[in-house]
């Protein structure tokens, strides 16, 4: 693990060990201190975050992990219009990240855990993701620059919420096609033509509400789940 400019009093932090950020041991050149609020970090092997942390920049480089421990845990990517990068990311607990302004950018993310992005910023997602949670879009926009047409495909439930904006189809074809089991749901909006494969389904709002889609297609044994009553729409 090597940090670069990256510590509270501006030192530069190296350790040779894969230990939790939440250890003092594992900052061999910062006096014993934990650096939470930094400007800027490089990972080059491996970093296991599990404590909250605000960060300017971070990248991840091609040879190094960003592992979330179990729990739940946030970053605060501090505006500044200075890109967020995550080459190869494993979530063994639930994920926050809170950005306003800022690109994001996803590589190959795993693990059990939940990813919930908050803020004005975007999230781009690059690669075809095995992670299992749950993922959120709270605000802002999340965007996928691959050509699958299903870069979340063992997701269970996928929530845009009201004012979020998802481009999740295919870089080529702007197409999304849910997968056997998966749910989209919420009351954002999903830019991209949407293909119920069987066994998936929509349901516009969190109870009651309006999902906007750029066009959707059902596959026999999928579903659209609304609810209808009253003549006020996305109230009743």
């Amino acid at each position: 693990l090597l940090l670069s400019h990256a510590a509270n009093a501006g030192q530069t932090c190296v350790t040779n060990s894969n230990g939790l950020w939440s250890e003092s041991s594992t900052w061999i050149s910062c006096n014993g201190s934990i650096p939470l609020v930094t400007d800027s970090v490089t990972v080059n092997h491996e970093v296991i975050f599990d404590v909250v942390a605000e960060i300017e920049s971070l990248f991840i480089t091609a040879s190094g992990d960003f592992d979330v421990a179990a729990g739940n845990h946030e970053i605060t990517v501090l505006n500044g219009g200075i890109d967020f990068s995550l080459i190869e990311v494993e979530l063994l607990g639930n994920l926050i990240i809170s950005a306003e302004g800022n690109n994001i950018k996803f590589g190959v993310t795993s693990g059990s855990g939940n990813l919930t992005k908050q803020g004005g910023g975007d999230v781009e997602f690059t690669s075809v993701n095995t992670m299992t949670g749950e993922l959120t879009l709270v605000e802002g926009t999340l965007s996928n620059s691959n050509n699958s047409e299903n870069i979340f495909p063992s997701v269970s439930n996928i929530t845009i919420a009201t004012g979020a904006v998802a481009n999740l189809g295919s870089s080529t074809s702007d197409i999304f096609k849910l997968s056997n089991n998966q749910v989209l749901q919420g009351n954002g909006e999903v830019t991209s033509f949407v293909i119920l494969g069987s066994g998936s389904s929509v349901s516009p709002g969190s109870d009651i509400g309006v999902m906007t889609l750029d066009g959707f297609e059902m596959e026999a044994g999928s579903t659209l789940n609304i609810e209808i009553n009253g003549n006020t729409v996305g109230t009743e």
